[in-house]
């Protein structure tokens, strides 16, 4: 007798599972749906690709511990999960018309993730000049850190033999 349950047993299982990981975590249960897709192999592992079908702002920040609750909520219910449970996917299908974020300028990409997150704290000229003046000299120091590892490195391969010595492969049947 196999271990591992039927998988209609499984699909079960991956809905409760499911269910007690949004009532838990307060999250409305049309929010987040689940399917179950059987993959190839021995014991027909499944993978698992979450819905969303309800856009909140707070979500996509909260996939990865989503995704980490409710595998452990199904682990809880079923120990040997880990066996045929291959992997999650998140799949976006939004069942009402809730407007989410469009995408920002390009060239707000290439700005810093500090300097649009928090504002910048305000510095006295003399302190900023002192900041720049020890960034530099940080800079300045690693600098020649890596120049000398890399002197130290060149050396090292100049040293060592041109030509190993390793005999030719031979064939020998």
């Amino acid at each position: 007798m196999s271990s591992i349950p039927p998988a209609n047993m499984r699909r079960e299982l991956l809905r409760l599972a499911l269910r007690q990981s949004l009532s838990r975590n307060g999250i409305p249960v049309h929010w987040i749906g689940a399917e179950a897709v059987e993959m190839p192999g021995p014991g027909n592992p499944l993978h698992v690709r979450l819905l969303v079908q309800h856009w909140d702002d707070r979500l996509p920040k909260l996939f990865l511990a989503f995704q980490e609750d409710f595998e452990q909520r199904l682990l809880a219910v079923e120990p040997l999960a880990h066996t045929w449970l291959r992997g999650f996917s998140w799949q976006f299908q939004l069942v009402d018309p809730t407007p989410h974020p469009r995408l920002p300028e390009p060239g707000s990409w290439l700005e810093s993730r500090d300097v649009v997150s928090a504002p910048a704290p305000l510095v006295s000229a003399a302190n900023a000049a002192a900041a720049a003046a020890s960034a530099a000299a940080a800079d300045r120091k690693m600098r020649e850190e890596l120049q000398r590892l890399f002197a130290q490195q060149d050396a090292d391969r100049a040293m060592a033999p041109q030509h190993p010595d390793f005999e030719p492969t031979r064939q020998d049947w």
